[in-house]
C-alpha cells in the first residue's frame, strides 16, 4: 500500500493517524513504524502515554479513557469516537472550513449530547432489557446501516462477536439485500442503525419487510419512529455525526448485559493466540 497513489502530495503533506487504546495492537504500531521509517509525519492517539506505539511517532495525544473493566472495550470505543470527531471540528475550524457559528454550534451540540448520556444509557438497557430473551437465543445477529452508520455495524459485529460469542455480521444494508437476504429465517436477529442520512426511509421500508420471516428486527434511531417496542428510539436527539455515540450503547448492552445472562465470564479470552497486541 502506499500513502498517496496519485503521487500528488508531499510526504510533508501527509499525516499517519495511529489509534490504539493500549498502544500495543500490534498491526497499529506495524503501520506507525513504516509510516516513521518512510519519513512521513506520525500520530498516536492512546490511553497509555509509554506504550508500544509511541516509540514510532512524532506526536502522542492522550486518550482520557481510564481503564477498562473488561478485556472487550466498549468506553474506548466511545471515547476515541468523540475525541476524533472534537479534533476534526477543532481542526476545520482552524484552517477555515468551519465559520464561528458552525464551530460554536458543533460544540454546543457535543455538550448536549454528553450532558444527556446517562438517558441514553437508560434507554439502551431497557431497549435491552424488553428484546433480551430474543437476543441472546438467536442463531445469527445481523446489523445494518448506510452511510455512517456501516460503520456503526461493524462495530456492532465485533462487540457483539466478542462478548455474547454468537456469530455477528455487519453489512451496508444494499449489500445485505443482495443476497444475505436469502439466509433470513425466524431465529435470526436484525438489528437496523438509522440515523439523518439520505437513505432513512428507505431503510424503514427494509425493516417492514424483514419483519414478514423473522419477527426479530429492531430499528436503532433518535429520529421519530413510532412505538414498536422491539425498537431503540432514543429521547436525546443529535445531529448524525454525533448520532453514533448514542448507536452504540445497544449493542454494547448486547454485548455484555448479554453475556452475563447466558453465564459468559467476558475476562477470559477463550482464544488465547498472541496475534492482535504485544505483551506487556
Amino acid at each position: 500500500e502506499k500513502a498517496d497513489w496519485s503521487g500528488l502530495l508531499k510526504k510533508d503533506e501527509i499525516l499517519y493517524v495511529g489509534i490504539s487504546q493500549s498502544g500495543t495492537s500490534i498491526s497499529t504500531c506495524e503501520v506507525m513504524k513504516y509510516a516513521q521509517q518512510e519519513g512521513y509525519h506520525t500520530l498516536a492517539i492512546t490511553g497509555n502515554l509509554n506504550s508500544e506505539i509511541t516509540k514510532y511517532v512524532d506526536t502522542k495525544v492522550h486518550l482520557l479513557v481510564g481503564d477498562e473493566l473488561t478485556p472487550p472495550e466498549t468506553k474506548g470505543y466511545t471515547t476515541s469516537v468523540i475525541s476524533v470527531y472534537l479534533w476534526a471540528v477543532e481542526c476545520a475550524h482552524v484552517t477555515g472550513k468551519m465559520s464561528d457559528a458552525e464551530y460554536e454550534k458543533a460544540l454546543d451540540d457535543t455538550k448536549k449530547l454528553v450532558d444527556q448520556f446517562q438517558t441514553v444509557v437508560d434507554e439502551s438497557e431497557a431497549w435491552y432489557d424488553r428484546n433480551r430473551t430474543t437476543i441472546v437465543n438467536s442463531d445469527r445477529l445481523y446489523f445494518l446501516g448506510y452511510g455512517i452508520d456501516f460503520a456503526t455495524a461493524i462495530e456492532a459485529q465485533l462487540k457483539v462477536g466478542e462478548m455474547l460469542r454468537l456469530p455477528a455480521l455487519g453489512y451496508e444494508i444494499e449489500e445485505y439485500s443482495h443476497g444475505p437476504t436469502m439466509a433470513i429465517s425466524k431465529k435470526q436477529t436484525i438489528c437496523i442503525i438509522g440515523s439523518d442520512e439520505a437513505e432513512f426511509e428507505h431503510s424503514v421500508d427494509f425493516s417492514k419487510s424483514f419483519k414478514k420471516y423473522t419477527d426479530r428486527v429492531h430499528f436503532i434511531t433518535c429520529k421519530d419512529l413510532g412505538n414498536d417496542p422491539r425498537d431503540c428510539v432514543f429521547s436525546v436527539k443529535t445531529n448524525k455525526y454525533l448520532a453514533p455515540l448514542m448507536f452504540t450503547v445497544p449493542f454494547q448492552f448486547v454485548a455484555a448485559k448479554g453475556a452475563k445472562d447466558i453465564g459468559i465470564d467476558t475476562a477470559i479470552n477463550p482464544f488465547d493466540e498472541n496475534l492482535a497486541h504485544y505483551k506487556d
